[in-house]
């Protein structure tokens, strides 16, 4: 399968062809991540921040640098 990202629309198309037909389908996607400021890490010479999200029925936790400037993710993720 592979994602198609248009993350300034705020949506994801998803193809696969793992099935006997191909699947395709549009998401709109917006995430509520929480951002939290008293939890930070160094990684090199960085100071990551800890975002937290509950999407999809699970809970997830992502490190982000905000002196790095790419905001995109794996998998449909973006928005740190």
């Amino acid at each position: 399968f592979f994602l198609k990202k248009q993350n300034d629309e705020g949506f994801v198309e998803f193809y696969s062809n793992e099935f006997d037909q191909n699947l395709e389908y549009k998401e709109n996607n917006t995430f509520d991540w929480k951002l939290s400021n008293d939890e930070t890490k160094k990684y090199l010479s960085y100071t990551l921040k800890k975002a937290t999200l509950k999407k999809y029925g699970k809970d997830f936790i992502a490190w982000y640098c905000p002196e790095v400037p790419i905001n995109d993710g794996p998998y449909k993720f973006f928005g740190l």
